[in-house]
């Protein structure tokens, strides 16, 4: 074993890491869903959040608590703060009925459930539908984690004895949360709810790393959730200084006076990469190390630690086998805003990364979710890698001059930028728990070894079990980063968890050579990549299929579904009806119509079946000629 003086002499060399044993499996993240506030509540919106430089800052909303029976900008045990980051929905109208067991079910459930066990459940179940998994869970072994704090909703309900049931203890107990989950959708991996403090949730994705890696599980579901149902804990946290009055996250900034709370739901769901690969899942980013570690004796149980945060992004990095830390692109800290935490955390990365990073923190956009902090924080570096960008930081306007930004070079970007030039797509993830302890996660992209089959990668993929056709020949060097798929399947039979198949057509490729076609890709590559993928024709038969080309031609005529069987022989063939309607088929699906094609098919379904029949002959052409 390494003296202690020897590990601390390896730990001061600057920018190297030494190997500390052999790296463990890659773990990929294949499916990501999250509810946040300001209205977020699908992933396309969540990075334009962040784009557009957005917070979810808001007053406390009376579906949680009457704010002005409990706020006083002065008195101990009150609530010194009237705003906070909260979901903008109402928590009572969560309904996840569309699930085959919940709807056997939901009828035995007492009416004073938690709250979180309902929304947490649509929440995860959008996680599987996001990784393609949304028809062949159950009964599988999938491990379930999920992590939480605060214990809001037990309280608030031992104040109605009235409500109680036998089933009062697994309905408002947080220890339950997780085993809910597997019970509803028939998980048979490791269950546990995880609530170490704010790391909780990235607790569990440590949790959920090991289990694969030592085969205790097949897939991992991790998920985190912070809702926010009394003042109590506000009031507690609050008194011992860490929450701004202000409900406002002010990370790395001079004027931060402590964290706003916030509310969130999300959820991950993790798999071997070797595993994700064989199954061509659609994979976000890759978790090459994650480690955990705590404090220990320090000043006072709740003081941070540089030593401990140093000596734990240091294991980390070891654990991954990486020497040049300095390679990485981007380090998002726990960064919550409280004056103690950022100082500390950013004394601990400029310690380790001797040339500089770019920082970032999630925490102002969302708030902090304190248990579930750390998955929202995984989200936010998954979809900066994907885009190649690093997201803008808010509340940021005077650096706190406690922090070396100068003297560490250590970058807080204000607007969107670039992955810097010569950095890996590799980026860091810290989450820390009041308790002192620590959880460091590093993500990668596009890492040395790992081709990554994305969603992005598809043009037509007509697959019997929702998995996109990937792209397998690097030739046609086509990349989309920001364009997302069109899936043509029913949202009405995708919430009846029908197991009808999708396909997906992107609507537009783009390639990475800069000449005139830049932006374009003709027929010939289209046909040529269909012929890699494992197509089957009868899939455009789908009614699915059918009604989803119906609602898209038919908005580009009107918003009322009666429309959809208008004479289209009554529009001029000029008409910008007619024109946007010929455009978006020409476009998203490839098929050429004439004005005169348009009239003959004399309703918008008709067209529909039109575009429908093209595609099938042009699949029926393709192979024929192969």
């Amino acid at each position: 074993m390494t003296s202690l003086d020897q590990t601390m002499e390896r730990d001061q060399m600057p920018g190297t890491i030494q190997p500390s044993r052999p790296r463990s499996s890659p773990i990929a993240i294949v499916g990501m869903a999250a509810r946040l506030p300001g209205g977020v509540n699908s992933l396309s919106k969540f990075w334009e959040f962040l784009m557009e430089k957005k917070d979810g800052v808001c007053e406390v909303p009376g579906t949680r608590y009457n704010i002005d029976g409990f706020y006083h900008e002065s008195l101990p045990y009150s609530v010194r703060s009237r705003r906070g980051y909260f979901l903008d929905e109402d928590l009572a109208m969560a309904d996840p009925s569309f699930l085959p067991v919940h709807k056997q079910e939901s009828s035995r459930e007492p009416g004073n459930i938690d709250p979180q066990q309902r929304l947490l459940l649509e929440v995860v179940w959008k996680c599987l539908e996001n990784a393609g998994q949304s028809h062949n869970y159950q009964g599988r072994n999938i491990g379930c984690y999920t992590g939480t704090f605060g214990g809001d909703w037990a309280e608030l309900a031992s104040k109605d004895h009235q409500q109680e049931t036998r089933l009062y203890v697994s309905t408002t107990g947080d220890f339950s949360l997780s085993s809910w989950l597997a019970w509803n959708l028939d998980l048979r991996g490791p269950t546990m709810t995880i609530e170490t403090g704010c790391l909780s949730a990235m607790a569990g994705v440590h949790e959920a790393c090991l289990s694969l890696q030592a085969g205790d599980c097949e897939a991992a579901i991790v998920a985190g959730t912070s809702l926010i149902f009394f003042p109590t804990l506000q009031s507690h946290v609050q008194d011992a200084g860490a929450i701004s009055t202000s409900g406002i996250c002010k990370t790395f900034d001079a004027a931060a006076d402590g964290y706003g709370r916030g509310e969130a739901l999300n959820a991950i769901l993790l798999t071997r990469l070797d595993d994700a690969i064989a199954d061509r899942d659609c994979i976000r980013a890759i978790i090459r190390a994650s480690t955990i570690n705590n404090d220990g004796r320090t000043p006072h149980i709740s003081a941070p630690s540089v030593e401990g945060q140093e000596q734990l992004i240091r294991k980390s990095y070891a654990k991954a086998e990486i020497e040049d830390v300095d390679r990485t692109g981007f380090f998002e800290c726990h960064g919550t805003g409280t004056v103690a935490g950022d100082t500390t955390e950013a004394a601990a990365v400029a310690r380790v990364f001797r040339r500089g990073i770019y920082l970032g923190s999630i925490k102002p956009n969302f708030g902090h979710s304190e248990g579930a902090s750390g998955i929202t924080s995984l989200i936010k570096v998954a979809l900066a890698l994907e885009n190649k960008i690093i997201p803008p930081n808010v509340h940021f306007r005077t650096p706190n001059p406690k922090i070396p930004f100068q003297e560490a070079n250590l970058v807080v970007p204000v607007e969107p930028t670039p992955w810097p030039a010569g950095k890996d797509e590799r980026a860091s993830v810290n989450n820390f728990g009041l308790g002192g302890t620590n959880v460091h996660i590093m993500q990668f992209f596009e890492a040395q070894g790992f081709k990554l089959l994305r969603e992005h990668d598809v043009i037509l993929g007509l697959r019997s079990q929702l998995q996109p056709c990937t792209m397998s020949q690097p030739s046609q060097s086509m990349v989309a980063r920001h364009q997302l798929l069109v899936g043509l399947m029913s949202p009405k039979k995708s919430l009846e968890n029908h197991n009808d198949p999708r396909f997906h057509i992107l609507s537009n490729m783009h390639t990475d050579d800069d000449g005139p076609n830049h932006g374009q890709l003709d027929d010939a590559g289209i046909n040529q990549f269909l012929l890699q993928g494992d197509a089957d024709p009868s899939l455009l038969e789908q009614p699915s299929a059918e009604e989803f080309l119906i609602v898209q031609l038919g908005s580009k005529m009107s918003p009322t579904k009666a429309d959809n069987l208008v004479a289209l022989k009554q529009l001029p063939i000029d008409s910008l009806a007619a024109v946007e309607m010929r455009a978006w088929a020409r476009r998203r699906l490839g098929v050429d119509a004439s004005p005169a094609e348009v009239a003959a098919a004399e309703t918008v379904q008709g067209f529909a079946l039109l575009a429908i029949r093209a595609l099938r002959a042009r699949h029926n052409q393709i192979t024929d000629s192969s």
